[in-house]
């Protein structure tokens, strides 16, 4: 295998989660008086909560709730969540046996912060898996932005170039990019899977086929 380094993304990736941040946000935002669609959730798939909820205070500015506030009730709907209902997506425990099998260090490079990062890998049993975990929260600026992928990188030992990244959402694919690493599109149902195969360098319909993926090797 070309690469040194494999890097993940956690929501929509790795555990189907994108509905439960859609309905977390709904319902969180809805208490304020801010009546958003599913639709509207998708605008800001793989942004970092935080950015999330300033992007929609900006727009619709509300009283009686801070903006800390909205994102902890956002993030403790979540990690309830994942905790009853979180499932890895198709094919993700083959996808790291495979590549634990060929020897290559793993790392998470997720939007998330370690509130949400840490109940997905407690409720996939995923903890000891990942050499670096890695989160946005840490970071001036989370996805588009490369920062998360750039760090997960330093801290692996390994040169950006050197590094395949599998994610789901167009912004996630555009930090990868913006990082110098090559990245495959995992299609997630939220995300426009045409577009992202444009961004991306390859794609997957899911990581039942990465066995079969011709550019793995």
């Amino acid at each position: 295998m070309k690469f040194k380094a494999v890097i993940f993304d956690m929501d929509g990736t790795i555990i189907d989660s994108e509905p439960m941040w859609q309905q977390a946000e709904i319902a969180a935002f809805g208490s304020v008086g801010l009546k958003l669609t599913v639709e509207d959730c998708k605008k800001t798939i793989g942004v970092r909560i935080d950015q999330v909820v300033q992007f929609w205070y900006d727009q619709f500015p509300w009283q009686g709730v801070s903006l800390d506030e909205m994102r902890d009730q956002i993030l403790a709907q979540m990690v309830r969540t994942i905790g009853e209902q979180g499932e890895a997506k198709a094919g993700v425990y083959e996808a790291l046996d495979l590549l634990k099998g060929e020897g290559i260090p793993l790392a998470l490079a997720s939007a998330s912060f370690m509130l949400t990062i840490n109940a997905t890998l407690e409720r996939l049993k995923l903890v000891d898996t990942f050499r670096v975990v890695h989160s946005a929260q840490f970071e001036e600026r989370g996805k588009p932005d490369p920062a998360v992928f750039l760090t997960t990188a330093r801290k692996l030992g390994i040169a950006p170039a050197d590094c395949l990244v599998f994610e789901d959402s167009l912004n996630g694919i555009r930090a990868a990019k913006a990082a110098g690493m090559a990245c495959c599109a995992v299609r997630e149902e939220a995300t426009p899977f045409e577009e992202a195969l444009e961004l991306a360098d390859f794609g997957l319909e899911s990581f039942l086929h990465l066995p079969q993926a011709e550019w793995l090797r």
